[in-house]
């Protein structure tokens, strides 16, 4: 009895989550970020490379995440950030904000809900890098709960890793970010 009632739960959480075949539920995603920067890289036990030009910088995120049947997803979005100087005193930091769109995938065991992206690109609106278009790739999974009814989810990021964000004009920056999502469903 106790195996069905697990697999009734776990069933109709993602009934709840993806709809059916035909609908996708839509949820409305709000969150923030962290990330240190180090143009040089990190080492082994995930500090920056010594003699790196470092810095941190902070965003929140709004968007929509559309979670399709069968562990398939899309999310779009605006972040907003603030970037602290650089650690070197080459920079002066300051403000920014982009548009961002993401296909992602997702699974749920035990009662956990994981996402995993498999691409994230943007583009820059404002700040140093306005009209520049980026990738970021290496993102860690952001791990959570699905409310009992289905329509709100908590994520994390669940482990760092270091991630790469490439611009159209040719910067690179490894960094590693830690981020948290808070998703309330729309449909």
């Amino acid at each position: 009895m106790r195996i069905i009632n697990r697999w009734s739960i776990v069933s109709g959480m993602l009934l709840a989550l993806a709809g059916t075949a035909a609908q996708a539920s839509n949820f409305a995603a709000v969150g923030s970020a962290q990330c240190l920067i180090s143009l040089s890289g990190f080492t082994s036990s995930l500090g920056p490379v010594t003699g790196s030009v470092v810095w941190v910088n902070m965003f929140s995120l709004n968007g929509v995440w559309t979670f399709n049947a069968g562990g398939t997803g899309t999310a779009t979005g605006r972040s907003v950030g603030v970037g602290s100087p650089q650690a070197n005193g080459t920079g002066l930091g300051g403000a920014n904000s982009s548009d961002l769109s993401s296909v992602f995938t997702w699974t749920i065991a035990g009662g956990v809900m994981s996402v995993s992206f498999t691409s994230v690109t943007g583009e820059v609106l404002t700040g140093g890098r306005a009209g520049q278009t980026f990738t970021i790739t290496g993102l860690p999974t952001l791990t959570g709960r699905i409310s009992g009814d289905g329509r709100s989810i908590t994520l994390a990021t669940d482990a760092p890793a270091v991630e790469t964000v490439s611009f159209s004009n040719g910067d690179v920056q490894p960094r590693i970010c830690n981020r948290s999502r808070v998703l309330l469903r729309l449909n």
